[in-house]
């Protein structure tokens, strides 16, 4: 039962028993419901919204907040997006992890970073994972991350 997936969560989040009221819905043929509460992050006044999806083998519950008073306001178009996926789109979904690789004598930044396992933004991304400046040179020894696919 969606409803009992969604108190479920929200006991795991530690809010108590939820106030609001709950909605139900269909989104792609997929049944879904939602919860809208009140509730306290970093000592401020939020809504926390828990929405259940019933897919045929599972199903799946989202957290999403937003300031106090919004409620489920500017997610409502992620509601109706949620679809199931084809065998196909299944299929051609590739996991990715993180690699701690050692730098080498000879590593740069474009070097390692175009092993990461995105099509774009390769650069970028590596620099921010690592915490790098855009020109840092690497020292031999260090350690750093890649995203990988896994």
């Amino acid at each position: 039962d969606l409803g009992q997936a969604i108190a479920q969560r929200f006991s795991q989040l530690g809010t108590g028993t939820p106030t609001g009221q709950l909605q139900n819905g269909t989104a792609n043929g997929i049944p879904y419901a939602y919860v809208t509460t009140r509730a306290a992050a970093n000592n401020r006044a939020v809504d926390a919204t828990v929405v259940a999806y019933r897919f045929p083998s599972a199903t799946y519950t989202f957290t999403l907040v937003t300031p106090a008073g919004a409620g489920i306001g500017p997610f409502q178009p992620l509601l109706a997006s949620v679809a199931p996926l084809s065998t196909a789109e299944a299929n051609g979904i590739r996991g990715k992890t993180i690699r701690i690789v050692t730098v080498r004598q000879g590593d740069t930044i474009d070097s390692l970073s175009a092993r990461m396992a995105f099509p774009d933004y390769q650069r970028e991304r590596f620099v921010t994972l690592n915490g790098l400046d855009p020109d840092q040179a690497l020292v031999p020894g260090r350690l750093v991350k890649l995203v990988v696919n896994g």
